[in-house]
């Protein structure tokens, strides 16, 4: 589980993932929002796993994890996630020209999210480097993915460049 905050605007860290995080991160992204909405309503509204191994087949997995416990934590957190899944689908969309499969799992989640102006006081720092401050630390985290661990390669921002800081 994990946020790729590499930016405070959600639409702009949407926009400086790569190819393989659009495809991906939006699945993470809406099991966070329902954990989010079991905490308020005591009901899962998109049923699991979505996709992973064994240990996804048990929501409270999901729902005890440090980045669902941030998402929880605030609405201003919730409300930055929600757009930023908006706007992962947005990139999908535009990179691809087509529609990320999970989308259909959009209307489940939409009535739940309360708009705020407020942003996030922190974010949740699951990244690689955890003594660096947060945006940094995912951006550092990214670079490594990019150019260490990733088996995809090259790594691709199909329609974008990449991001300035990814020298």
């Amino acid at each position: 589980m994990n946020i790729f905050v590499t930016d405070n605007s959600p639409i702009q860290s949407a926009i400086n993932l790569d190819d393989k995080r659009i495809k991906h991160m939006p699945k993470e992204y809406i099991e966070c929002l329902t954990a989010y909405i079991h905490s308020v309503t005591n009901n899962w509204v998109v049923p699991f796993p979505l996709w992973g191994d064994i240990d996804r087949n048990e929501p409270l997995f999901l729902y005890n994890h440090p980045v669902t416990k941030w998402v929880r934590k605030d609405r201003a957190n919730t409300w930055w996630l929600y757009i930023h899944l908006l706007e992962t689908f947005k990139e999908y969309e535009y990179r691809f020209d087509d529609v990320n499969p999970v989308k259909r799992y959009l209307p489940s989640i939409t009535p739940f999210m309360i708009e705020t102006d407020s942003k996030p006081k922190s974010f949740q720092n699951s990244s690689l480097y955890k003594q660096l401050p947060v945006i940094e630390a995912y951006r550092a985290t990214m670079i490594n993915k990019w150019t260490v661990t990733d088996k995809v390669q090259p790594v691709k921002f199909t329609k974008r460049g990449k991001p300035d800081w990814f020298k």
